[in-house]
């Protein structure tokens, strides 16, 4: 996406899962005294790493680069991209849920409301604003096919 301004930055949405999913379960064992459980949260977590992995699997075979701050070569409308424009982000934001779910905590909960308005302002506003521009109607055609999230 060559038009995307964030390229010197060293923040990547991978960082702010990381740091989020570390959160909430820290802050789940300070909140209830113990560790997170494998409930419905476990299943969570292991269906959104399935979304990641296919995702993945649909820019190798599109051969254009996954990197949120890379030079896009093709626009990806298949496999989860059928579903969502942006099914990476929306497996994190799922895998979020699971761990707040295995917490058994109510305080973690704030992460899971700031996931998304972070993503969205920091990287899909210009990373949509770049594809439009690389792809054109072929991008605007996808966009009213296939929501943002789900």
């Amino acid at each position: 996406m060559s038009n995307f301004k964030n390229r010197d930055t060293r923040l990547l949405p991978p960082h702010i899962f990381l740091g989020s999913a570390i959160s909430i379960v820290v802050l789940g064992y300070l909140e209830t005294g113990s560790a997170a459980t494998f409930n419905l949260g476990g299943y969570l977590v292991g269906v959104a790493a399935l979304i990641i992995f296919r995702s993945a699997t649909e820019f190798k075979k599109a051969k254009t680069t996954i990197h949120p701050n890379g030079e896009a070569s093709a626009l990806i409308k298949s496999g989860p991209f059928a579903y969502s424009r942006n099914p990476i982000y929306l497996a994190m934001f799922c895998a979020l849920c699971g761990f707040w779910l295995a917490t058994n905590a109510y305080s973690p909960a704030i992460f899971i409301l700031a996931f998304p308005i972070i993503i969205r302002t920091l990287f899909i506003e210009k990373e949509e604003a770049a594809l439009e521009q690389l792809f054109g109607d072929e991008y605007l055609k996808y966009k009213t096919q296939v929501r943002r999230w789900i």
